[in-house]
């Protein structure tokens, strides 16, 4: 994934997205529009062959700039039920590379904290970290989701991991046995983006550069059949 900051040309509106085709993965093609009449950003999100340029709007922007009462406030950690905790702690610290920050053992119900060691200062106080999966397992039997894929309209949509480098990637995940719902780099699979979304799907020839987009990109599936998205960066 790649951003970068822009300005907004004078034929573009507020909350606009366009797509572009570049090069390469990653590369942002040259953008030619002017700037001259409009103080407004944008970012531009390069995914797989594709670019998009966002518009964001500007009173996004003047309570991002100014001081406010949420000043200091973050997204800490996501928290997803599971039918076996022993389960779903392998797969994240097995498939995904995360390693097991706190464990609570109560009476009715084990949650259990896993992370990235590099994603903050080892001092950093596990509550103030960001990027946490809470994995949470009642110890007695609940009725309730046993597998997420299910239930078409569970609110939860999906998790999304980054990686460095989208071949190794793979193919360790690969390695343990992942249901991989899309490969990367095909469209074969795409129906798994229009149910999340809740968009048609690409065969009704709405939406395009969603779908030229979403080809570069894999989903996997967890033991409790959460979705996962794996992002380049």
């Amino acid at each position: 994934m790649v951003l970068h900051s822009g300005s907004v040309g004078p034929n573009e509106s507020e909350g606009q997205i366009e797509s572009h085709s570049s090069s390469a993965v990653g590369e942002i093609s040259p953008d030619n529009k002017s700037d001259s009449d409009s103080n407004s950003e944008v970012e531009i999100l390069g995914l797989g062959s594709r670019t998009f340029r966002i518009t964001l709007r500007s009173q996004h922007l003047n309570t991002m700039a100014s001081k406010n009462p949420t000043s200091g406030f973050r997204l800490t950690h996501v928290g997803l039920r599971v039918t076996d905790i022993d389960r779903s702690v392998a797969f994240y610290t097995g498939a995904f590379g995360m390693k097991e920050l706190g464990r609570m053992g109560l009476d009715t119900t084990t949650v259990v904290f896993l992370g990235y060691p590099d994603a903050a200062n080892p001092q950093t106080q596990l509550f103030a970290r960001e990027g946490v999966l809470e994995l949470v397992c009642p110890k007695k039997s609940q009725k309730g989701m046993a597998d997420s894929s299910d239930y078409p309209d569970f609110r939860f949509v999906k998790l999304a991991i980054g990686v460095p480098d989208m071949a190794k990637a793979m193919e360790y995940i690969r390695s343990h046995n992942v249901r991989i719902l899309k490969e990367a780099g095909v469209a074969q699979g795409s129906e798994v983006v229009a149910t999340f979304l809740g968009c048609d799907t690409p065969d009704k020839g709405f939406d395009r550069p969603l779908w030229e987009a979403a080809v570069a990109v894999p989903f996997v599936e967890d033991p409790d059949g959460y979705l996962i998205e794996i992002i380049p960066y």
